[in-house]
């Protein structure tokens, strides 16, 4: 999850940085319906 919304910023998309994230690292990454949004809300302080 955490590397997922490292990604975000950068200007990838919440659905392409977890969808890259369960390719290349681990399928079940960003399992829960809250870790999704959580992603979809990041916003670095």
């Amino acid at each position: 999850m955490a590397l997922a919304c490292i990604a975000v910023p950068d200007g990838v998309s919440p659905p392409q940085a977890v969808a890259f994230i369960r390719q290349c690292h681990d399928p079940g990454a960003v399992e829960t319906p809250w870790q999704r949004r959580y992603v979809r809300r990041f916003s670095p302080a």
